[in-house]
């Protein structure tokens, strides 16, 4: 059975882990800037991008059959979404070694599977 996800569950998600550190350290945008996106591929997990001055997330109804596997995507693009915010992106790397380094720091605080994490 999967896991029913909406564009306001994404946004839930997104708050929640907004609120815990290492992300309420790092001023990243409120969910009602976001927009969220809801997808049907089973080709990927979730995707972030920007369009002008909005950050964007969306996430695969296929993919995420349980909360967990959720919040790890959207742990996941958040870090893309602090890179941003913090402009340390490097051209042409869509996961650099600053993202690795934090995304061994968080899967350690929060118990993630690195693998998962950055696969």
């Amino acid at each position: 059975m999967s896991l029913p996800i909406t564009p306001e569950r994404l946004a839930a998600v997104y708050t929640m882990l907004r609120a815990f550190p290492p992300y309420s350290r790092w001023s990243l945008p409120k969910a009602e800037a976001v927009k969220f996106h809801i997808a049907k591929t089973d080709k990927w997990h979730a995707a972030w991008w920007i369009e002008g001055n909005t950050h964007h997330i969306e996430a695969s109804a296929k993919k995420h059959s349980h909360l967990q596997s959720l919040v790890v995507s959207m742990a996941h693009e958040m870090l893309h979404v602090r890179q941003r915010v913090a402009k340390t992106e490097t051209k042409g790397a869509e996961h650099n070694a600053e993202f690795k380094k934090i995304a061994a720091s968080v899967c350690k605080r929060f118990g993630f599977d690195s693998g998962q994490f950055l696969g």
